[in-house]
């Protein structure tokens, strides 16, 4: 059994503290603030359900208050409208319920909480690590094996995109208060609202440092409220008495230069933090705790591979990190287009042409009709990938579609079912030779999602089924 310790009790540290547990792992976890607390973060993509319900936390979006999210008002590249989502899939939470619930989880997992407590001091040596916690009872002296550091945005790291700052504010709501939340593209910002469970509503302000600074104002308060009232959705609230301190926080997107190590780990923001824009923030961090929980433990329990445990945590950091980026950039040019300032220019810089035709739609007719082959662009090799509980090297599909090395979809291995691929059938001719490793329903579904990154492509119809005597890289 190793020694753990983690640093931060936001979402990251508490759902890695909890996977390190079970995993049989002694953790103990160390919080500087006292719960509950206000933090960012408070809409929840549908994503994060799923991803806590791995660590028995399913819960905790309702000890936070979780309330569905149908629609949300948008005045971003067009007229004022409403974007909706029957299925109310993602929802709004107080932060500061959801990491208590995520702590009390921690707890009854078997990890030590160390609240209000902080790093005072730290060394490190072959043996590992050595800490000094500053705590209400005195100083606490930590030795252990391995060090997650899970304290956010700190303002480290390499930008991934330019500077961006965040400045926020909480208000009780009122008859004048936007019912749902609200994202606007205003000239020079962007600007999010969300009430609250408790009847509160969150503002933010995103925009570039120097905005924020010459904005008419002494006071950050003021400041602030200057802002607001450039925007049409949220203007009304530029009048009304904060509830709290008016904070402002680094809101560029950044990647650790230095993730992981064979003793140590970032985690969550500390390790990459997004564009507010993805709003996806939370998920993200969950996610990458997860999968630091299974770099942390290969590193620990089967040190032969950790070149492969590293390779995996940074290059799948760098890869979460660029897809973002792009989408990030895509969506800031669909303002940018009627917008000139300096703000908008700058995020929708080399964002791919709108103009572009989309690829072959895909249709129950074309996968019936259409001999399909692997493309000559995919590839079969070997690179490191995340297991259970190890990061271990396995088959996996490459093609510039697709982010990185492909090993699952759907929880079926996607490499041994290219090798088979008969080539020249049909996609749903594909689907039923593959009938004794996948289901025909998942299998159609795994064929759609080739035949969309471009793994597997369509033959022309002219062409026939000539192309089924070749084989393709999958084969070979």
């Amino acid at each position: 059994m190793s020694r753990v310790l983690v640093i931060g009790a936001g979402p990251a540290g508490s759902v890695f503290a909890i996977r390190m547990a079970m995993l049989g792992h002694e953790v103990t976890l160390v919080e500087r603030a006292a719960f509950p607390r206000r933090r960012l973060g408070e809409a929840l993509t549908p994503g994060v359900r799923p991803l806590l319900e791995a660590v028995g936390a399913g819960d905790a979006i309702a000890h936070a208050g979780g309330r569905p999210v149908a629609a949300i008002r948008q005045l971003w590249d067009g007229p004022e409208g409403r974007r909706l989502d029957p299925a109310a899939a993602g929802c709004i939470i107080d932060r500061g319920r959801l990491d208590a619930r995520l702590l009390e989880i921690a707890r009854a997992a078997g990890v030590v909480v160390r609240q209000t407590a902080s790093v005072v001091a730290r060394t490190a040596d072959a043996t590992g690590w050595r800490l000094v916690l500053s705590t209400a009872q005195g100083p606490v002296h930590w030795r252990g094996d391995f060090l997650a550091d899970a304290t956010g945005r700190t303002g480290q790291g390499i930008a991934q995109g330019p500077r961006t700052i965040a400045a926020h504010a909480y208000w009780r709501l009122g008859v004048d208060t936007p019912p749902e939340p609200c994202i606007e593209a205003g000239a020079q910002a962007w600007f999010w609202g969300v009430p609250l469970p408790g009847g509160l509503y969150n503002t933010l302000v995103i925009c570039r440092p120097e905005t924020l600074r010459a904005a008419r104002g002494t006071t950050l308060q003021a400041r602030l409220r200057t802002l607001l009232a450039q925007s049409r959705l949220l203007r009304g609230l530029s009048g009304r008495t904060c509830d709290g301190p008016v904070g402002a926080r680094d809101a560029t997107p950044r990647i650790s230069a230095d993730p992981v190590g064979p003793r140590f780990i970032r985690v969550g923001d500390a390790a990459l933090s997004l564009d507010p824009i993805s709003s996806s923030g939370v998920q993200k961090a969950i996610q990458g705790a997860l999968a630091a929980a299974v770099t942390a433990n290969t590193l620990l329990r089967r040190p032969e591979a950790g070149t492969t445990a590293l390779a995996f945590y940074r290059d799948s950091l760098r890869r979460t990190a660029d897809r973002h980026r792009r989408w990030a950039t895509a969506h800031y040019a669909t303002a940018a287009a009627t917008r000139p300032d300096r703000f908008w220019q700058e995020r929708a810089a080399g964002a791919p042409d709108a103009s572009s035709p989309p690829g072959p739609a895909l249709d129950a007719q074309l996968m019936r009709m259409r001999p399909a082959r692997v493309s000559p662009l995919t590839r079969i090799g070997i690179a490191p990938c995340l297991g259970a509980e190890f990061v271990s090297e396995q088959p996996v599909v490459t093609h510039p579609g697709i982010d990185g090395p492909i090993a699952y979809l759907g929880g079926h291995a996607i490499a041994p079912l290219l090798a088979r691929f008969p080539q020249g059938a049909t996609p749903l001719e594909v689907a039923r030779s593959w009938g004794d490793r996948v289901p025909l329903k998942p299998a159609l579904a795994i064929l759609a999602r080739l035949l969309d990154d471009g793994v597997i492509v369509l033959e022309p119809p002219e062409t026939g089924t000539d192309m089924g005597a070749q084989p393709g890289p999958a084969a070979q």
